[in-house]
């Protein structure tokens, strides 16, 4: 199966940097609240065949988590590979406006 992010061993322990893109910051926290961020995007996308290919998409099409989780329903539904959007994207968006909320988080 292919990660969206890296399996590596996390030891940050810091705060998201301010031109930090929030998904380098995701896969770099050892926080236990953006793990279980990171296991939800990773447990949303292993649905798909190939979910590097729609994750980079989503990235390069929005830029940021930030604008994905904002991002219309009907824009998201337009990439390849991402079927239709239930309401798991606003699960989403709560549980990362949590853990941003939590640790005094910028997801913008």
């Amino acid at each position: 199966m292919t990660l969206l992010f890296s399996p590596s061993q996390r030891a940050r322990t810091t705060s998201k940097r301010y031109n930090e893109p929030m998904y380098a910051f995701l896969d770099a926290s050892a926080w236990p609240s953006v793990g279980r961020v990171r296991e939800f995007w990773e447990g949303w996308f292993s649905q798909y065949d190939d979910v590097k290919k729609p994750a980079k998409d989503l990235i390069a099409r929005f830029g940021s988590l930030r604008a994905i989780l904002d991002a219309p329903i009907e824009e998201l539904q337009a990439i390849k590979g991402i079927g239709p959007v239930t309401s798991v994207g606003q699960g989403a968006g709560h549980l990362l406006q949590r853990t941003s909320q939590a640790h005094e988080v910028d997801v913008k």
